[in-house]
């Protein structure tokens, strides 16, 4: 499958070396249907998000019918040695609900493998603590918070 156009080529090759990215770039984008990525501005473009958000939809790239959300997995050098991805209709499915699922299966292989980045929960699931947890902990009230009996 062409890397331009599937979930998990996306992220392989948003993860992949410079010289890679470039040889790919350089060449002709086939298009498979009028969704298909075609040229290497918006392919840049689509590898730069894959990066920032750490995932990948290809949404009737290859088939009108077929979305598919993919992950990257990493090794124990935090490097991606692979992508993981889910293929499912796309006139059932809003691709970005699947994000959550594919990611966090992605995170625990990751884990398996020995990724140091996957040790830990990523923050956006951390619970912070805050100054009021704190001073209800401690027995003390905030102003404009009552105590409770």
């Amino acid at each position: 499958m062409p890397l331009h156009a599937t979930g998990v080529g996306l992220v392989l090759l948003a993860y992949a070396d410079r010289d890679l990215q470039e040889a790919v770039l350089a060449k002709p984008l086939r298009r498979y249907t009028q969704k298909t990525i075609s040229t290497a501005l918006q392919l840049r473009r689509v590898l730069a998000d894959v990066r920032r958000n750490g995932f990948a939809i290809s949404d009737g790239q290859i088939e009108l019918v077929a979305l598919s959300v993919a992950a990257p997995v990493h090794g124990p050098e935090d490097t991606v040695v692979a992508a993981l991805s889910v293929v499912v209709p796309a006139a059932a499915t809003d691709g970005h609900s699947l994000v959550p699922a594919v990611r966090t299966a992605a995170r625990g292989i990751s884990r398996s493998l020995g990724a140091p980045g996957a040790q830990q929960l990523p923050h956006s699931v951390r619970r912070e603590r805050h100054d009021i947890d704190h001073l209800i902990s401690s027995g003390r009230p905030a102003s404009g918070v009552r105590n409770r009996p």
